[in-house]
């Protein structure tokens, strides 16, 4: 989403963060819609407003990071949920699982999400539980469907190389682990001709000349 808005409005920090309004803003009219099929419009109004002015939540939307983008596909997929549970339309599941995804994509605490929905089924939906839960493999499967092939891209991208890195230091050490190794065996043997020079009642200003020296 920022390289989108980088392209057609350029590289800029002002530009960078427009990604974090865009998406608080959505989430604003989310929770004024999601509240308002819960309960009327003007408790609908006022937890949009209570979202509006919460220091956290105007912090965050004036920062480039993900955590918006993450607020807006939770309730996005809680919302879809919620209207599954009332009209019992497959094709809200299907709704609700693009959302898990893609919130997933953008951070992994989306899983809360999925916790919350299994939930929803143990304590609203206990008289129909089976058909429920058969219904609610729809969710999982377009989940599946929406993360894991960039999961497979990802991983063919990077994790080759990482594999191979950690591989090499397991067995020979990186760079930083070779020089270490080679400056402790040289003070260990500096110690050892000092022990011999100074025998076992070296004291520690004799250690620091020699090591200084």
């Amino acid at each position: 989403m920022t390289m989108i808005f980088f392209k057609v409005l350029g590289v800029s920090v002002f530009n960078g963060r427009l990604v974090a309004v865009v998406f608080s803003l959505l989430t604003l009219g989310l929770v004024f819609e999601f509240a308002r099929k819960m309960y009327n419009a003007k408790t609908a109004f006022v937890a949009s407003v209570l979202l509006a002015v919460m220091p956290g939540y105007v912090w965050l939307s004036r920062m480039a990071m993900i955590e918006t983008m993450l607020v807006f596909f939770f309730t996005l997929a809680v919302f879809f949920f919620y209207l599954w549970l009332k009209n019992h339309r497959n094709i809200l599941l299907v709704f609700a699982g693009l959302a898990l995804g893609l919130g997933f994509l953008t951070k992994y605490q989306m899983l809360i999400a999925g916790v919350i929905m299994i939930a929803s089924l143990l304590l609203f939906a206990r008289d129909r539980l089976k058909l429920h839960l058969s219904k609610f493999t729809i969710l999982i499967v377009t989940v599946v469907l929406v993360a894991v092939p960039w999961i497979l891209i990802t991983y063919q991208t990077y994790a080759s190389n990482m594999l191979s890195e950690w591989i090499y230091a397991l067995q020979v050490g990186n760079p930083e682990k070779s020089l270490y190794s080679v400056r402790l065996e040289a003070n260990l043997h500096q110690c050892f001709i000092l022990l011999r020079w100074f025998g076992p009642t070296a004291t520690s200003t004799q250690f620091r000349f020699f090591f200084t020296a």
